[in-house]
C-alpha cells in the first residue's frame, strides 16, 4: 500500500525531531535523496511500530493505475537501475511533459532537486 500523500515538511520535521515552526502539512517535503528519504522510513517505523519504506517503481504502476494522480514532486523510490534510483511521477518545474504522474526518471540516491520527494509504503491494508 502506499500512501495518497506525499510526506509533507511538517511530517518530516515531527518524525525527524527537527524545528516544525511555520511548517505545513501543505508542501511536500523536497531537496531530499533517496537515503533521507529511507532513514525518514526507518525512524517512522520505530516510532510507530508499522513496516514503512520506500515504494517499488512497480508498486507505482500499480498504484497509477488506480488512481492516476498528478503531483507537485517525484517520488523517490526502492528500485535502483544500474547506479541510478528510479523516481516516479512528475513534478513542477519540468514543464507540461513532465507533469505525468507515471513518468519515470533516473538519480543518483544522493541526489537533491527542488522536486525531488517521497512517499511512504508498506505492505498488507
Amino acid at each position: 500500500m502506499i500512501e495518497d500523500n506525499f510526506v509533507s515538511k511538517l511530517f518530516y520535521a515531527e518524525i525527524m525531531g527537527l524545528p516544525t515552526e511555520g511548517l505545513s502539512r501543505r508542501w511536500p517535503k523536497s531537496h531530499i535523496t533517496a537515503f533521507e528519504a529511507e532513514e525518514f522510513c526507518r525512524k517512522r517505523s520505530e516510532k510507530e511500530g508499522l513496516p514503512w519504506r520506500l515504494p517499488t517503481s512497480e508498486e507505482w504502476d500499480v498504484d497509477f493505475a488506480v488512481a492516476p494522480f498528478i503531483h507537485s514532486v517525484y517520488g523517490w523510490t526502492s528500485t535502483m537501475s544500474g547506479s541510478f534510483r528510479v523516481n516516479r511521477g512528475g513534478g513542477f518545474g519540468t514543464g507540461a511533459a513532465g507533469l505525468r504522474a507515471g513518468l519515470r526518471g533516473f538519480d543518483s540516491p544522493g541526489a537533491r532537486g527542488f522536486n525531488l520527494g517521497f512517499r511512504c509504503a508498506r505492505d498488507g491494508d
